[in-house]
């Protein structure tokens, strides 16, 4: 498992040095409906690259078009997770009602414009009310059984099958603590390991491209010598 944060612009003056050490990832809001950049992601989002953290940059669902909002959302943070130096996963925070048909049509037209799955965030209720949410999307669920839980805490229960498989990651609090910041802060954990988180990002079309150039390549060797062919990319 791996242990991350997620914040926004509520923990305006988090440094995330301060927390090198203590988490593997962090989860950053980066737009909310067609009208809200996060002012806070990018410094963020180049910290978080700085200290080798895991990345995610999330999209707060509003009440417009959900087209427009996903559109909104690659326009403004598609350099975050579709760069050539940027693997963070993207995810549809859902919470505020909207239904599953909203979620859906964000999500797919989404997937179609970036050939990326995102997560979708929400609480467990919610889930649990509206079923339907397109099964390609890793569930971030929000629970909280024991108030003020610790890492050591939610590892220890292990994977939580709340939403009938799809669980990826669990938010167990949002009254964490850690050591370099003061405040509250919400607590994870990923249901995988930075591999498994770095497959959630890529999507397919990198991962289509990592795949051919692995093919392209072959690898001669013998007790002396090590020789790598590679076709040349015309």
């Amino acid at each position: 498992m791996l242990k991350f944060i997620d914040i926004s612009g509520w923990q305006s003056n988090l440094i995330l040095s301060n927390l090198v050490g203590q988490i593997d990832g962090v989860m950053i809001k980066g737009t909310e409906g067609t009208g809200y950049v996060n002012s806070f992601c990018a410094p963020w989002f180049q910290q978080a690259k700085r200290y080798g953290l895991k990345l995610g940059v999330y999209h707060f669902a509003s009440s417009g078009d959900p087209k427009a909002e996903a559109d909104y959302f690659i326009q403004h943070c598609g350099n975050y997770f579709n760069g050539n130096d940027a693997h963070a996963i993207p995810c549809l925070d859902w919470e505020d009602g909207q239904s599953v048909e909203w979620a859906n049509a964000f999500i797919e037209h989404f997937h179609e414009k970036t050939k990326i799955w995102p997560w979708i965030y929400s609480y467990y209720d919610m889930f649990q009310r509206n079923p339907g949410v397109n099964e390609n999307c890793g569930r971030w669920v929000a629970m909280y059984p024991n108030g003020r839980m610790t890492f050591q805490q939610a590892q220890d229960y292990g994977v939580r099958n709340l939403v009938a498989g799809l669980d990826c990651a669990w938010q167990f609090t949002s009254k964490g603590r850690l050591s370099g910041y003061s405040g509250n802060l919400d607590l994870n954990v990923f249901y995988g390991d930075a591999e498994a988180w770095d497959k959630y990002a890529l999507g397919e079309t990198k991962q289509a491209q990592t795949d051919v150039e692995h093919e392209m390549t072959q690898v001669l060797e013998n007790d002396t010598y090590k020789v790598t062919i590679e076709v040349k990319k015309k």
